[in-house]
């Protein structure tokens, strides 16, 4: 293409015009250049899929065809991966020519390719039957090659790295599967009462005192012990999980993926008030928008009911099963008061909608704006107006789920957790079947760490329990033909019917929009109070100072849960709430919702929110761009580095302290996942 400055058609009388017509293409080129400088980074992977290659029995591979033990037919998961990872070609439609679902005869739904002929030890039916009598049909991938689009704003999709998914049998992937059982056991607990500690015996036949200390006995997790063979990202991610006393500290589990969410309540307020000047407005949750209101009350999936609990239903899973509109919620709706609760709008919410939530309740309560600098009689927010603010989020979330899924389907393709547990199943049960000598004795190794934290014998007694109570045609269980092989399951409890969404699990979507709206936000409100210093703004200084959370209401067995979350009360020894450290806490809330479901690690999450904040970063750079009036965003990053951008006369600068005080330059920081290493 010819330069720009060749085109003579902005020529004209109205010197003005054309002017500001050069001028709009030199800013739409010095974004371009700024893109162009850069350097596409290469994700750090675990080499797993190399090193288990032809079995990848933790490797994404959810849809396609499975053998009886729950094993990908090879040439299914190649086909796959070149499906997913071929360029496009220009201006034809790309042929995504994969099996899906069950090959056995009869199955309604799925894709046999023309040139796929599947042995007989992958023609698998369904496993399971619905009560209703109607069939299963499998469900589609969501996004395989949305990493292939493009975007003119901000980094490309493939620009940004994350860190490498921990590797089988490492002390950090012990950690994360044990944070994911004791989070199935707390499903059904109030966050009030895992924050404040209890040593009330829960069903699972724990406290939470008891298993905050099981968690606590791990070497990851305890850091009087020095984990061998780990790496930056992973030495980053576990210094998230201890409190300023160097304790395990179990709010971790639904937050603990920056280092600014660990005060007041475990929920971000941004999750539960309302918008309004007095308390009592505030505390019935429902946020303005204009003459309409949102409810900050959410329907919520039944309490105590688990599922995948059984070989079966995980097999029939695994083979891409569509039942997520067989889960009906609960009658009643409240607020979000047990991570079941929040693990209900992980699956059922738009990706972005809390954090847009949150931009309405900071334009409400009147939240100062940052960007240009007052002059005359015109405010210091005139060119950062709310029409602005809710098209970057909505860019910034594009962006960051384009970023993910090339992450999850391109480089990674880390399995659920879902499947690891199954594995773990396997070996426990004596029946590993096509699993390798090292394989299994990375697993067994997996298994010790995790017996002696005492958590597997209650998984498996709950497990034992869903199973009895789904298999009682008095419950109606939409599902019938369970069982398990086995004396015993450790399979995951999911919060889900169908298990994990059909996304590989480290790049993870919800993670990384979090990541990037959450910046968008703080960057776009004013987060300190004053304009040199550093000091956070306070949540009262936009009347929203009294920290409130969910109502727990007592019953004979314990919660009430129907009557539970009706309403907000005063959250007690909650003072001193920030503006940014509740939008960082509400980063982590979005972030973790997943481990909550069961369908994410810890590493998935932090990872996700980072990459995030660097999608939303690279954005901002160059929409600095557009405006000739000195512009000054500033923030604190997920990892405590002090960020200032600033924009004057149509340029942009950026300027990163990190939190050890030192000057960090802006392509180390974009740049910092990528500089990860994996023990050999």
């Amino acid at each position: 293409m010819d330069d720009f400055r060749d085109y003579q058609h902005h020529s004209s009388s109205d010197t003005g015009l054309a002017e500001r017509h050069l001028k709009s293409c030199e800013i739409r080129e010095t974004a371009a250049l700024i893109a162009a400088s850069r350097a596409p980074q290469i994700s750090p992977t675990n080499g797993e899929d190399a090193r288990h290659a032809e079995l990848w029995p933790l490797a994404f591979t959810k849809g396609l065809p499975h053998d009886s033990d729950g094993f990908v037919d090879p040439r299914a998961y190649r086909a796959f991966v070149r499906a997913i990872t071929q360029p496009g070609r220009a201006g034809l439609a790309h042929d995504f020519d994969v099996p899906l679902g069950p090959q056995a005869a009869g199955v309604r739904g799925g894709h046999t390719p023309a040139w796929y002929r599947p042995k007989p030890d992958y023609r698998e039916p369904w496993r399971c039957t619905r009560r209703d009598g109607n069939p299963i049909e499998p469900r589609d991938w969501d996004g395989p090659r949305a990493g292939h689009l493009f975007d003119l704003q901000g980094a490309d999709p493939g620009d940004i790295a994350t860190g490498a998914a921990p590797t089988l049998g490492s002390a950090e992937l012990i950690a994360e599967m044990a944070e994911l059982y004791a989070l199935a056991l707390l499903r059904d607990v109030p966050f009030s009462e895992i924050t404040a500690g209890s040593d009330r015996v829960l069903a699972c036949g724990l406290s939470v005192d008891a298993l905050t200390q099981a968690l606590g006995s791990l070497p990851f997790l305890n850091l009087g012990v020095t984990p061998c063979g780990i790496g930056p990202r992973a030495t980053e991610r576990r210094a998230t999980r201890f409190d300023q006393q160097g304790q395990h500290a179990i709010r971790s589990l639904f937050q603990g993926v920056t280092r600014n969410d660990d005060r007041g309540p475990a929920l971000s307020q941004f999750l539960l008030v309302g918008t309004g000047r007095t308390p009592t407005e505030q505390r019935r949750g429902h946020v303005s928008l204009g003459v309409q209101d949102i409810d900050q009350r959410v329907g919520r999936y039944p309490h105590g009911v688990d599922h995948m609990v059984d070989t079966q239903s995980w097999l029939d899973a695994q083979q891409g099963a569509n039942l997520g509109h067989l889960q009906a919620l609960a009658p009643e709706r409240g607020f979000i008061t047990t991570p079941r609760h929040l693990a209900a709008c992980a699956r059922l919410d738009q990706i972005s909608q809390h954090c847009t939530t949150a931009a309405l309740i900071l334009l409400g309560q009147g939240a100062p704006r940052s960007g240009a600098q007052a002059q005359g009689t015109r405010g210091a927010s005139g060119e950062v107006a709310a029409l602005d603010l809710l098209s970057s989020l909505a860019i910034a979330a594009s962006h960051a789920a384009k970023a993910a899924r090339r992450q999850a389907f391109h480089i990674h393709r880390r399995g659920r957790p879902e499947r690891l547990a199954a594995m773990l199943d396997k070996v426990a049960n004596g029946r590993p079947g096509r699993l390798t000598q090292d394989m299994q004795r990375q697993l067994r190794l997996m298994l010790d760490g995790l017996e002696r934290t005492g958590l597997l014998a209650p998984v498996a007694a709950h497990n034992a329990a869903q199973l009895a109570a789904h298999k009682d045609p008095q419950n109606g269980y939409p599902l019938t033909g369970l069982s398990h092989d086995g004396a015993q399951s450790l399979l995951l409890p999911m919060a889900w019917i169908d298990g994990s969404p059909m996304t590989p699990s480290h790049g993870a979507a919800p993670a990384t929009v979090a990541g990037a709206c959450i910046t968008m936000l703080k960057a776009r409100f004013e987060m300190f109070t004053c304009e040199d210093g550093w000091t956070e703004r306070p949540m009262d200084s936009i009347g929203l100072g009294d920290a409130l959370q969910p109502c727990v209401i007592s019953g004979l067995d314990g919660i009430d849960p129907a009557r539970s979350g009706a309403d907000l009360v005063p959250a007690t020894g909650s003072k001193h709430l920030t503006i940014q450290g509740e939008l960082d806490k509400l980063a982590g809330n979005l972030a973790q919702a997943g481990c909550m479901a069961g369908v994410h690690f810890f590493s998935d999450a932090s990872e996700g929110l980072r990459l995030g904040e660097r999608i939303a970063l690279t954005i901002l750079q160059e929409q600095m761009l557009t405006s000739a009036d000195p512009v000054s965003l500033r923030f604190t990053s997920f990892d405590g580095d002090r960020i200032l951008i600033e924009g004057r006369a149509h340029a942009v600068g950026v300027t990163i302290c990190g939190r050890d005080g030192r000057m960090v330059d802006v392509t180390s920081w974009l740049s910092r996942a990528a500089e990860d290493h994996m023990p050999v």
